[in-house]
């Protein structure tokens, strides 16, 4: 966006070096065209809320059951080496 408008400005305004141009009324509409885009983008990051699923995800029973049955198969593992070590 930032690129486009600085060329369309830039031709509105007869400025023939995009970097250097001296025109007061560029940076000024320059200026009120960001502020008018940032004040926008704030105003819709303010008023966005994160989509809630019907089914919602919890990541830490996940975490805690996969981790639970880890622990289960290394104590079943476990048992086991000590049976065969025992025989």
């Amino acid at each position: 966006i930032g690129f486009n408008l600085k060329n369309y400005l830039s031709y509105i305004f007869h400025c023939q070096y995009k970097e250097i141009c001296s025109n007061l009324y560029y940076h000024l509409t320059k200026i009120v065209l960001l502020l008018i885009i940032l004040i926008v983008f704030a105003l819709l990051a303010k008023r966005y809320k994160y989509r809630v699923r019907e089914n919602e995800v919890n990541i830490v029973q996940i975490v805690d059951g996969t981790y639970q049955r880890y622990m289960e198969q290394e104590k079943e593992y476990n048992n086991q080496q000590n049976n065969n070590t025992c025989r």
